[in-house]
């Protein structure tokens, strides 16, 4: 049988210190998603940033002003966090809330231009991690390690239904 125990990352340590589920799919996907922002995270505190303010400040930067709830989906956080992370963002100025010029009923979450500078400071810095990490992996393999969490994605959201 192989072992499947993984013993290369942040904050491993030994493999019987690991429990008996390091090694399944939740757990490796965890474990990944930690050690490709583990870099990233002291930029983030330098500014103090949160990653999750950080994907709210870079997809308004990228996607422009939106409602709160599309916000929440495409960020992948609950409405209670991101209603607690605007009003943060907020109070340092990097987005605003307004009303939609079509529905003023709705309101608009949309990035300040504080908010967009700190965007275009820090993009350079966390796109060089990227790199880094395309380059160490390979670009071809983490092209096809891509298409395959997104077919995994797919797949399991099917499953659900």
């Amino acid at each position: 049988m192989q072992d499947r125990s993984v013993t290369d990352g942040p904050n491993l340590g030994p493999p019987e210190a690991q429990g008996r589920l390091a090694g399944t799919l939740p757990m490796l996907l965890l474990r990944a998603r930690e050690a490709v922002l583990e870099p990233a995270r002291p930029i983030l505190r330098r500014h103090a940033l949160t990653e999750a303010q950080w994907r709210v400040l870079r997809t308004l930067d990228v996607d422009g002003a939106m409602e709160a709830t599309r916000l929440a989906r495409a960020v992948f956080l609950h409405g209670s966090s991101l209603t607690r992370i605007v009003r943060d963002l907020a109070a340092k100025a990097y987005v605003a809330k307004r009303p939609d010029p079509q529905d003023g009923r709705v309101v608009l979450v949309a990035i300040s231009p504080a908010g967009s500078a700190i965007v275009k400071e820090l993009l350079p810095l966390i796109r060089a991690i990227a790199a880094q990490h395309r380059a160490a992996y390979g670009p071809e393999a983490l092209d096809d390690l891509e298409d395959r969490l997104r077919k995994l994605i797919a797949t399991a959201a099917g499953a659900g239904e």
